[in-house]
């Protein structure tokens, strides 16, 4: 919950295990203190009945606030939502459409923005997209090895956590301890150098330098990192062992 023309954060919270196990809300003030909790001691809660809590919780503790908006984040936004957008029912119905392409989290996502328009509809509600981040990527990064006809149905590189990458992006320069602290005139450092091209300089995809490239100066290592694990824990035998068949 954030108020104020500064958007400072008064309380969060969240609750955990939905359908499964044994449902608790936790919550926390603007300093990061315990403020309240909860534990549902029978069966996992579904989205309405937690929204449900989650409403009356507010109303119990704004101190004088009223609840002006409410933002998702919503894992798919197909090619049509680049930003964000408000929620309505024909909203809905074309994120709808998407739940092929993550049904592990898009009906998560749609149900409790369902929910707030049953219990507050005059509440605001406004969706951002993981994919969102992406959809600026020149078409043949978006686009797989295959015909065209099966790109046209929807099956392409569609880009996820972008919310998490802004964010990243935004942050990362100011960290840098070059953007901070610029070396003094006439060193080393401070002469200008030819920008380092290529696989192991940089990002592949827009091709700038590695110190520019704020995003895959953090996470191109890690990246690589995670696929040589990947191919070593997948890696297949070179032969049969015996008594395999």
């Amino acid at each position: 919950m954030y108020a104020g023309a500064d958007l400072q954060l008064r309380a969060k919270g969240k609750i955990e295990n939905l359908y499964a196990g044994q449902t608790r809300f936790t919550a926390q003030d603007g300093a990061g203190q315990p403020s309240a909790g909860h534990v549902w001691p029978g069966a996992p809660l579904a989205h309405g009945e937690a929204m449900r809590y989650l409403v009356e919780y507010a109303q119990g503790h704004l101190q004088g606030h009223r609840v002006m908006a409410i933002g998702h984040r919503i894992v798919h936004g197909g090619m049509e939502f680049s930003g964000p957008v408000k929620l309505d029912e024909d909203v809905l119905a074309r994120l709808d459409t998407l739940v092929p392409l993550a049904p592990l989290h898009q009906p998560h996502n749609l149900a409790p923005v369902r929910s707030i328009f049953a219990l507050a509809p005059h509440v605001l509600q406004v969706g951002c997209f993981d994919t969102a981040f992406h959809t600026a990527q020149p078409p043949l990064a978006q686009a797989f090895a295959l015909p065209p006809e099966i790109t046209e149905r929807g099956v392409r590189r569609y880009g996820f956590h972008g919310l998490s990458y802004e964010y990243v992006a935004s942050v990362l320069p100011a960290l840098d301890d070059a953007q901070a602290a610029p070396p003094p005139a006439g060193s080393a450092a401070a002469r200008p150098r030819k920008p380092e091209w290529g696989r192991r300089a940089g990002c592949r995809r827009c091709r700038r330098c590695y110190r520019c490239c704020w995003v895959a100066r953090l996470l191109l290592p890690r990246m690589r990192r995670w696929a040589a694990r990947r191919r070593r824990r997948h890696a297949m035998p070179r032969r049969w062992p015996a008594g395999a068949w």
